[in-house]
């Protein structure tokens, strides 16, 4: 999924959620860039939020928590093999080194 952002602001009371998926049955509000403004007009100061907005359906959201949750544990996977492969290294490195300090005791 491709999100295009727009500046946006509102006048909410408090700062809205990054991920908004409550607010709308259909839609899903991804917000970043955040700031609270004072802006003055017609002689009245308001105090808003600004921020860069995306939407998508929550159809879309869905799929693309569920292809980030197959990437770490594709990620996860991979870490715990490189993981067994280091351990598996070092074994065999302890294991070369009491076999010689085992040969250099022998020979004494």
């Amino acid at each position: 999924m491709n999100l295009v952002f727009k500046h946006c602001e509102g006048t909410q009371a408090e700062k809205p959620n990054e991920i908004d998926y409550l607010s709308s049955p259909n839609t899903v509000y991804i917000r970043k860039n955040i700031e609270r403004v004072e802006k003055t007009t017609y002689g009245t100061t308001i105090t808003v939020w600004e921020y860069d907005e995306a939407q998508c359906t929550k159809i879309e959201w869905i799929d693309t928590l569920t292809q980030m949750l197959q990437q770490n544990a594709t990620d996860i996977d991979e870490a715990e093999h490189e993981l067994a492969d280091s351990v598996l290294m070092f074994v065999e490195m302890i294991n070369d080194i009491n076999e010689t300090l085992e040969e250099v005791s022998e020979n004494e």
